[in-house]
């Protein structure tokens, strides 16, 4: 049976900007809020006294009273951009990713309101809209994701890792639909073109999974054009390749076998990459 990464080292650490990993399951990483811009240069003294108190409660891992703090911080200043990011970010730490409870989804949906809010003030913050674009992949909202990491790259058209981000969307939205798919036959994924699959289930395969494999190699080779060594793609290439193997039913085995071949190859090459950037031994 071929197995597929449980998860990947988390993504998209740029400085204040908070990204979930995009694999499954997901996993929270947080970015230090000092890290974000600098809060409203006009905020009066109470306003950045309660910013830095929530600042500093984050840091400290009391999610709850930071987003109290920058609450108070929002009463003194409705306008301020910055505290509804934090609050938003302060709502974001609290939510636990796949979980379907009403205090989760609460928590989502709070955080989910504060970027927006931040997103009406100015429509083109990255950060606003990168920490929106996890929180709906904690909560399993993948198209949606989806659609704000485009809006990410329509600002940014060099956002190597928005552009990764939406290719691992397409792989976990293709891997689904294909396990799915086998199930229905009593198989599962053998990630070497699943030739045994009937022809009926194949064709289901193809217009489930074809757009989605094209659009996540699409983006996955465009992540490594525009980084070159970014081998979290690599991995991602190889599994999608394996996707669109499934895509011949079988029906041509030189294809089936030149996806598998680049699919390895991009393995490797991941390999090589992550032994290159390991730090030298003392």
């Amino acid at each position: 049976m071929f197995h597929s990464p449980v998860c990947l080292r988390p993504v998209r650490l740029k400085p204040a900007r908070l990204k979930l990993a995009t694999c499954l399951p997901f996993i929270f990483v947080l970015s230090l809020l000092s890290q974000q811009p600098n809060p409203t240069p006009t905020a009066s003294p109470e306003v950045t006294a309660a910013i830095a108190d929530g600042a500093h409660a984050f840091r400290a891992g009391r999610y709850a009273d930071a987003a109290a703090s920058f609450r108070k911080a929002i009463e003194l200043d409705p306008n301020n951009q910055r505290a509804h990011l934090d609050l938003g970010t302060a709502y974001a730490a609290q939510v636990v990713p796949g979980l379907d409870t009403p205090a989760n989804i609460s928590a989502a949906t709070l955080a989910i309101a504060e970027f927006e809010i931040v997103l009406k003030i100015n429509p083109d913050n990255l950060i606003a809209l990168g920490q929106e674009a996890s929180v709906y992949r904690n909560i399993k909202d993948l198209d949606k994701s989806k659609a704000l990491e485009k809006r990410a790259i329509a600002i940014d058209p060099s956002d190597f890792e928005a552009i990764y981000t939406i290719g691992v969307i397409d792989w976990v939205q293709a891997h689904a639909n294909a396990v799915k798919i086998l199930a229905a036959e009593g198989l599962t994924d053998d990630g070497q073109g699943n030739v045994k699959l009937s022809p009926a289930s194949c064709e289901a395969m193809r217009t489930a999974n074809t757009d989605l494999v094209d659009d996540a190699l699409s983006n996955l080779t465009r992540a490594v054009d525009l980084k070159p060594d970014y081998a979290d793609a690599m991995v991602y290439l190889n599994l999608i390749l394996r996707r669109r193997a499934d895509l011949h039913c079988g029906e041509d085995p030189a294809f089936v076998a030149n996806d598998l071949r680049l699919a390895r190859e991009w393995s490797e090459k991941a390999v090589q990459v992550r032994q290159q950037s390991k730090p030298p031994d003392n």
